[in-house]
């Protein structure tokens, strides 16, 4: 698993990195959807960078923190990136299917900074307190990253409530409802008339892209929900602490073969895209043009010297 971990993990640092370069050097595509489609790209750098190594690294070690305060300033920006970056991850896909449904209704979107602005500021912020419950706790000859006890109930109404609800439900449910309009508008006869057929297809193109990362949301967090639920209502002995470790790597796994999705999505169902990719991809792989050249000159070279001696 740990070879797939890092395949994964190193595509999706590659994908991001392409897909905000692309939008920051070719200004025809920094439209206000590619914009908070590069957001999203960026919070998935941001668990990249502080969530999956950590799990990547653990998969060779184990489950083993340096106990100190070193080790808890690791453990408590570990639980709060890994927090905020699902948030962050929720809250832009939340806003883009939002921006694709304003896009083919035709509606006015204003106050866009503002919007990214509270896109980051409120995922970043509601996840702070994860960093101070986190802790370094001694598990037999070792020492584990968890988070600070709470009575039972606390938990369970915290995990419905802020995990379930807020972290699930709700963003699936606008999504949803969203994503079912803006098809509705696209689909429409009335609707579908007003638009040329380029402009048709790159709103259908948008949208496309849209469900699937949707899509792929639902997949990745439902097992997770899933889990979570069952393990909070019946108890903490249904499972295992080897067989939660391994429940746990591989839904972060999961989580990581999204944020590789959403630049291989959009890639593939942009041309813009697919052409700097292409041109990107010509102009630093290696050519077969410069040995060919090579040899070339090297007969030229020989024919000289043959005819100058005959």
């Amino acid at each position: 698993m740990s070879v797939g971990y890092a395949s994964v993990l190193t595509l999706s640092v590659v994908g991001n990195t392409f897909l905000l370069y692309v939008i920051y050097k070719i200004p025809s595509l920094r439209t206000t959807m590619n914009v908070f489609i590069g957001s999203l790209s960026a919070a998935n750098l941001l668990s990249n960078i502080f969530c999956h190594p950590v799990e990547l690294f653990q998969l060779y070690i184990g489950q083993t923190w340096v106990n100190g305060r070193a080790g808890w300033i690791c453990c408590a920006l570990t639980r709060y990136f890994r927090g905020a970056c699902y948030l962050l991850f929720v809250s832009n896909l939340v806003v883009i299917s939002m921006k694709g449904f304003y896009e083919v209704a035709k509606k006015a979107s204003k106050n866009n900074r503002l919007l990214m602005t509270l896109t980051w500021s409120v995922p970043l912020a509601l996840t702070i307190p994860i960093a101070f419950k986190a802790q370094i706790q001694k598990n037999g000859d070792h020492f584990v990253c968890t988070m600070k006890s709470q009575h039972r109930d606390e938990i369970l109404v915290s995990s419905i409530v802020f995990g379930f609800i807020f972290g699930f439900l709700l963003p699936l449910v606008i999504m949803v409802s969203l994503l079912v309009k803006t098809w509705y508008k696209l689909w429409h006869p009335q609707e579908t008339n007003v638009y040329s057929k380029k402009n048709h297809l790159q709103k259908r193109r948008v949208t496309i892209v849209t469900t699937a990362m949707v899509t792929s949301f639902v997949g990745c967090r439902l097992p997770l929900v899933t889990y979570f639920l069952h393990e909070i209502t019946t108890g903490n002995g249904v499972y295992k602490e080897d067989e939660k470790e391994k429940i746990s790597r591989f839904l972060d796994f999961l989580f990581c073969c999204t944020t590789a999705l959403t630049p291989l999505l959009t890639i593939v169902f942009n041309p813009t895209m697919r052409k700097t990719g292409k041109s990107l991809f010509a102009r630093y792989s290696p050519h077969k043009l410069p040995r060919v050249h090579r040899i070339t000159v090297q007969s030229k070279n020989v024919m000289t010297v043959a005819s100058v001696s005959n």
